[in-house]
C-alpha cells in the first residue's frame, strides 16, 4: 500500500511582513501560521508522514516551538531549506525515504486554510493522472502588460487558472523531474512546471496534470493585508 507524505515548504526568508519575524512563525490566535498549516495535514488519517523545510538556522526553533510544542508526531523530517523554494523541495525529496509509487503532496507553509476535502481530492486525483494542482478560476479581468507598463492585451479568463497548493505527484516521478531540473539548472515557479517540461522525457508521453478545485479561502499569507484576512478567516472557520 502506498505511503502518503505531506511536504510543507517553509524555507523562505519571509520578511515581507515588515517585522523581525519570518511570516511562517507569526502567531494567529496564539499559534504560528506554520503550526496551523501542519495541523491541517496532521489530523488527516490518510497522511502517514509529514516533512517540513525551514531555514537552516531555524531548525532548533521549529523543532522546539512548533513540532514538539504542538505534538506533531507525524513530522518525520525537518529539513534545511535552500536558496529558492525549488531548492528546498529538491533537498526534501533527497532526504525523504519513500518508494517511487508513494504519494507526496507539496504545500506552502503559509497556506493554513487548506481544507480536508481538498487534501483528500488531491490524493484521489492520482488515480487518473500523473500529477495534480489545486486551482481556482480567476474572478478578475486579467490583462497582459509590457515592460513599459502599458496594456498589451486582455486575456480570456476561461482558459486560465489561478494556482494554489498542494500539488500532488508520485514520489519517484516528481523526484526525477527535480533531478533533471537540477542538472539543467532550470527553475520554475511551481513543481507542476517541472512536470510539464520533463514529464514527456520520463514517461514517453505528455504527462496528465489534473486540476483539483481549490478555494478562495486557501490564501497564501505574504503581507500585512493577508494577515488581516487570515485572522478574520480563523474567526469565521473556527480553526
Amino acid at each position: 500500500m502506498s505511503k502518503i507524505i505531506a511536504l510543507i515548504t517553509a524555507g523562505g526568508s519571509g520578511f515581507r511582513m515588515r517585522t523581525d519575524m519570518r511570516k511562517q512563525y507569526i502567531e494567529i490566535k496564539n499559534k504560528p501560521i506554520l503550526a496551523h498549516t501542519i495541523n491541517k495535514f496532521h489530523i488527516i488519517d490518510e497522511i502517514d508522514e509529514i516533512a517540513v523545510t525551514v531555514p537552516v538556522e531555524d531548525i532548533d526553533f521549529v523543532k522546539t516551538n512548533i513540532i514538539e510544542k504542538f505534538n506533531f508526531k507525524k513530522v518525520k523530517y525537518l529539513i534545511s531549506g535552500g536558496e529558492k523554494r525549488q531548492d528546498s523541495v529538491f533537498q526534501a525529496l533527497k532526504s525523504i525515504i519513500a518508494d517511487d509509487n508513494d504519494i507526496i503532496l507539496i504545500h506552502d507553509g503559509v497556506r493554513p486554510f487548506i481544507s480536508h476535502d481538498i487534501i483528500l481530492n488531491c490524493i484521489r486525483s492520482l488515480d487518473t493522472s500523473d500529477g495534480s494542482i489545486v486551482g481556482i478560476e480567476p474572478v478578475n479581468t486579467i490583462k497582459a502588460f509590457t515592460t513599459g507598463g502599458t496594456i498589451s492585451e486582455t486575456l480570456d479568463r476561461s482558459g486560465l487558472i489561478s494556482v494554489q497548493t498542494p500539488q500532488t505527484f508520485k514520489f519517484g516521478f516528481i523526484k526525477k523531474c527535480h533531478e533533471l531540473a537540477s542538472l539543467e539548472k532550470f527553475y520554475a515557479t511551481d513543481d507542476s512546471a517541472l512536470v510539464e517540461k520533463f514529464g514527456r522525457e520520463l514517461l514517453g508521453r505528455k504527462p496528465i496534470i489534473s486540476v483539483v478545485e481549490g478555494s478562495s479561502f486557501n490564501i497564501k499569507i505574504t503581507n500585512q493585508n493577508d494577515l488581516v484576512i487570515a485572522s478574520a478567516l480563523l474567526e469565521h472557520l473556527s480553526v
